[in-house]
């Protein structure tokens, strides 16, 4: 499944990470990429007072509570994040701890909401 499919239902996958990106090959001018582990998936709708997903990897409206109802902006905020680690070679061990992230993101907007 992927991210256009998750749009049309309204579904947030909610923990877009590396590990949870599957390469499907084929043969070596054929494969596909799939979304995995949808443990915490769930509709727009579904706010929750609890945090789910890894940290890094969530936008900045995440973290701020008189944010509006998250939506698929946030798979794809996720999905470029990893996008920019495959494409500069950045390595899962120089994330940031969830304090630090959170400390980074405080009070940043991505411009996408006011």
């Amino acid at each position: 499944m992927g991210l256009l499919q998750l749009k049309k239902f309204d579904i947030l996958h909610r923990d877009i990470k590396p590990g949870n990106v599957l390469v499907r090959k084929r043969n070596p001018e054929n494969f596909q990429i799939v979304l995995a582990v949808f443990g915490i998936a769930g509709k727009y709708t579904e706010q929750s007072e609890y945090f789910y997903g890894t940290a890094y990897y969530k936008t900045p409206e995440i973290f701020d509570e008189t944010a509006d109802v998250v939506d698929d902006r946030s798979d794809v905020w996720s999905t470029g994040i990893i996008v920019l680690e495959k494409m500069y070679g950045l390595d899962k061990k120089g994330h940031p701890s969830l304090n630090a992230t959170l400390k980074e993101t405080n009070g940043t907007q991505t411009g996408r909401r006011k």
